[in-house]
């Protein structure tokens, strides 16, 4: 790993663990962190990268055949292919659509809460699959 990886997952209390699995959840992950109160229409658009990120390392290491090389389409094969629980693909599917809201409407403005979803489905996720990712 490089270093500015390594210390900015050291510096994350919530994301800083998927360092072994994925540089880039952690990256999309502490960086929705840092920007939770400062600007939270950033921290939906980087919440939401993490779940595209994460569900396309699950397609990938699952070899779950996907119809569309869309989000919706990954969650909607992860979840039918039983690697999404039901809470879990929800989460998935809400993050989705508020970070798109973000981008383009000023959502996350009245939606940070939302990040607490990002890090309770990647704690959930992974506690209940711990070697989904690698």
């Amino acid at each position: 790993m490089t270093q500015p990886i390594d210390e900015l997952a050291a510096r994350s209390r919530n994301f800083g663990f998927l360092l072994q699995h994925e540089p880039l959840v952690v990256m999309d992950g502490a960086a929705a962190e840092s920007y939770l109160y400062s600007d939270p229409d950033t921290a939906m658009a980087k919440a939401r990268r993490f779940t595209e990120t994460l569900a396309k390392l699950l397609v990938s290491r699952t070899q779950t055949p996907v119809q569309r090389n869309t989000q919706d389409a990954r969650i909607r094969a992860l979840a039918n292919a039983g690697v999404l629980v039901p809470k879990v693909r929800q989460t998935f599917g809400h993050v989705r659509i508020s970070g798109n809201r973000a981008v383009h409407s000023h959502w996350g403005d009245v939606r940070a809460a939302d990040y607490a979803r990002v890090r309770r489905l990647s704690d959930e996720y992974l506690a209940r699959n711990p070697r989904s990712l690698g």
